[in-house]
């Protein structure tokens, strides 16, 4: 009785294993993702909580992708330890730059610029690195075209010039096998300046002029800094250099039943690959997201590092396998 017993509970273990991997899993990852969606449509979540929620998923899910594999084909304790210094690599170099614009600090002071108030003095408290948030609305909403410049001088402990625009664009794409046009349209209402050579506690910020297609001119306001973000790049170009190295050691024979079960290839990881797709992520985010379109960079981020980052890393670690594949002699 306990022998039936004993064969039954296995089998009910081995059913629901093979049940997770096979429709447990994906369809509750599904409806975890179809709930998120559902959240962020109705105004449910914040942009600033969805946006942390999205960016950590992308730079932990793809850091989780390339790793849990690459341990699995780990033979050696120094194979081991070099793929948790690639993932401390990886989450550093790509998740400091991107989750800190999601999380965004505080401002240190803010001030406006008008046709009539060309000249503001912010006082910060601070000696820096600053960045300084250019913000601005357009007087009339719609769905035409509009681009107001600016250019603005800070001055403070050394002085500094920057000049970017608030833009609102229309986009059309064909909808349909009919050739259906349709059109969106994307204003970009924040943009972000990094000052590397103004500091000191006080700042004195200028412009010779404010567009006059803006609704209550500029809205300036400087925050600290943080480290520069090529410090962490250089961190996601030395995962990628470690990616390499375990790529090229990580290559594993099928043994006889396993080769026939599943074909003649070998197992392999693919940390190159996820470390390029970080690489591109942690650059294109931060240089069109603003808090009001977290969701948005980050899905477009994503799409790009899927692209770029998958099939450049991809390119890499094929050549160098087979550059690093032992020649047999003639």
């Amino acid at each position: 009785m306990e022998n039936g017993s004993s064969a039954g509970g296995s089998g009910a273990k081995a059913w629901l294993d093979q049940a997770w991997a096979d429709w447990i899993r994906p369809l509750g990852v599904l409806i975890v993702a179809a709930a998120a969606y559902g959240a962020y449509h109705f105004d449910l979540v914040s942009e600033r909580l969805s946006g942390i929620a999205l960016v950590l998923t992308i730079v932990v899910g793809l850091t989780a992708a390339g790793v849990i594999p690459a341990l699995g084909l780990a033979k050696k304790a120094s194979q081991r330890t070099t793929i948790f210094v690639f993932a401390i690599l990886a989450l550093v170099g790509a998740g400091w730059p991107t989750l800190r614009l999601a999380l965004a600090p505080a401002p240190l002071a803010k001030g406006r610029l008008t046709a009539g108030a060309l000249k503001q003095t912010l006082t910060t408290g601070t000696d820096g690195p600053y960045e300084l948030v250019v913000s601005g609305h357009f007087k009339q909403a719609g769905t035409s075209e509009a681009d107001a410049g600016y250019v603005l001088k800070i001055e403070g402990v050394g002085q500094e010039e920057v000049s970017g625009d608030i833009k609102r664009s229309t986009h059309r794409y064909r909808v349909g096998r009919r050739g259906g046009m349709a059109s969106s349209v994307e204003e970009r209402t924040e943009v972000v300046h990094r000052l590397d050579a103004v500091g000191g506690g006080t700042l004195t910020v200028s412009t010779d002029n404010v567009d006059d297609l803006l609704e209550n001119g500029l809205e300036i306001s400087v925050r600290n800094a943080g480290p520069k973000p090529q410090i962490f790049w250089a961190l996601i170009a030395l995962a990628v250099l470690f990616g390499l190295i375990l790529d090229t050691g990580l290559v594993v024979e099928l043994r006889e039943e396993d080769r026939k079960a599943r074909g003649p290839k070998r197992e392999q990881s693919y940390l190159t690959i996820v470390s390029a797709m970080l690489l591109v992520f942690s650059i294109n985010f931060p240089m069109n997201a603003t808090s009001s379109t977290l969701v948005r960079s980050a899905i477009g981020a994503f799409v790009l590092c899927l692209l770029l980052g998958a099939s450049s890393g991809w390119i890499v670690s094929a050549f160098v396998r087979i550059a690093a594949r032992p020649r047999r002699k003639s």
